[in-house]
């Protein structure tokens, strides 16, 4: 079992912060978000604590958080917060695209040797294809719901609560996949072994 990721506990908390801070202030999306730049601080003193156990990812979050929602309190507009996923789904879609063509694979450095994975590199360079993808109609969505005005509560509900499900249940899937596609790989492998002996 992998050791407890204080940091990425603290990041995970500021969300629930600001789905309370948004729901018993009034549904005021300029006070949830002083309620989120302020657990963003807290959360930030932790990862200077925690440091050992804060990855690049983990401080890139809270830096977009801290920025985000500094902007969106200091200038009284929301349009900065709303705006802070299609920024970040960007930046990971470009990241992942740059990624592929440099023939760079995160997800074998994440999932490879945690979950014991035997995989050519053709299907972990495909992930990050897939997951470009991912993010890319992510950040469309998010930028829809901005664009189209929807409510305060509806881009809440879907930032704090269905957006986190939908990757959840992706995530799932393609870890299923991966699985499959690594035992598919090792009975490939055994079999042509077993042909040339």
């Amino acid at each position: 079992m992998g050791k407890f990721n204080i940091p990425q506990a603290a990041l995970g908390l500021t969300s629930v912060a600001f789905l309370l801070g948004f729901f018993f202030g009034g549904k005021n999306l300029i006070f949830a978000t002083k309620v989120l730049l302020s657990a963003g601080v807290v959360a930030a003193v932790v990862c200077a604590v925690f440091w050992r156990q804060t990855n690049w990812k983990t401080w890139g979050m809270l830096g977009s958080l801290l920025v985000f929602s500094g902007l969106t309190v200091y200038f009284d507009n929301e349009s900065f917060i709303k705006w802070r996923p299609t920024v970040i789904n960007a930046v990971l879609c470009i990241g992942l695209a740059v990624m592929y063509y440099s023939k760079t694979m995160p997800f074998k450095y994440l999932f490879a040797k945690h979950l014991e994975l035997d995989l050519p590199d053709s299907v972990w360079l495909r992930q990050n294809i897939i997951w470009m993808i991912y993010f890319f109609i992510s950040g469309l969505i998010n930028t829809a719901l901005v664009v189209f005005n929807i409510s305060n509560e509806g881009w809440v509900i879907y930032k704090t609560i269905i957006g986190p499900i939908l990757a959840t249940l992706f995530s799932v899937i393609m870890i299923a996949n991966l699985y499959r596609e690594s035992k598919r790989h090792r009975e490939a492998a055994e079999k042509s072994k077993n042909l040339e002996g």
